[in-house]
């Protein structure tokens, strides 16, 4: 049960620290690609795009955290094997915010080049000249700076996390019923099943829930970097692909 308490515990703290930070990049990308007056001519736009992006950010973050907790589950009655586990979660979540800080920044500087968050373009970083973009990057955008405020960010959040830990710790020993821990795992699955899917409806969140608005702006400003990163990949994974035309059309 102490693990249990534990894991349930730090794992949450982990999926609302991500979804914490992916919405604040938000409201970052939002204050300097938007107009402030939209807060009060688009304020039911802005409402919905934020909303709706929250979703989309404690969507990723219900995916990302979903494999540590379920492993999580099943080493929780095996002390020694638990033991070794929540030493990971530190550096599980080092490399989950590291990408998503990272990608972030990349996702609004995509924007300023080229109006649109990640887009199905961004793979055509492999089919070009690889070199020469690269040494295009280098030169053109804060590479080293938004490194250092990737890794600062990090820092904190481990920071954090270290902190929750040891302050679980702490009160490892107060006993609770099995019942209500039982009652409380099972939330967490389905829970995290919920934001998973972001949806309870019929069909999960999709790509359509992001048109919120008629000004183009707010609608890019709805999905974050890693699920526009992932609509990039349908796309180019689509347009490489070609239906075979029957011989028969092409002669009438």
């Amino acid at each position: 049960m102490k693990n249990t308490r534990h894991l349930n515990h730090t794992i949450w703290v982990q999926i609302l620290t991500i979804t914490l930070i992916l919405f604040t990049a938000r409201v970052i990308f939002f204050l300097n690609v938007g107009h402030l007056e939209w807060f009060t001519e688009k304020s039911s736009d802005l409402q919905r795009a934020f909303f709706t992006g929250f979703r989309f950010d404690i969507k990723v973050a219900a995916i990302a955290f979903a494999p540590l907790f379920l492993l999580g589950l099943f080493t929780a009655s095996f002390p020694s094997l638990y033991v070794r586990l929540r030493t990971v979660f530190p550096w599980y979540g080092l490399v989950i915010c590291f990408l998503v800080t990272a990608f972030s920044i990349g996702n609004y500087y995509y924007f300023k080049t080229y109006g649109n968050h990640f887009d199905l373009f961004v793979y055509g970083f492999f089919d070009d000249d690889t070199e020469a973009v690269i040494e295009n990057i280098w030169t053109d955008y804060p590479i080293v700076l938004s490194f250092l405020a990737s890794v600062f960010v990090t820092a904190v959040y481990v920071a954090v996390i270290k902190r929750v830990n040891l302050n679980r710790t702490e009160h490892d020993d107060v006993k609770r019923h099995k019942g209500v821990m039982s009652i409380l795992v099972i939330i967490s699955v389905l829970g995290i099943a919920f934001f998973a899917r972001g949806s309870l409806g019929t069909f999960p969140l999709k790509r359509y829930h992001a048109h919120v608005s008629e000004v183009e702006i707010i609608n890019k400003i709805t999905p974050n970097a890693l699920v526009a990163l992932e609509w990039a990949k349908t796309d180019y994974k689509n347009q490489s692909k070609f239906n075979q035309v029957d011989p028969a059309v092409l002669t009438k």
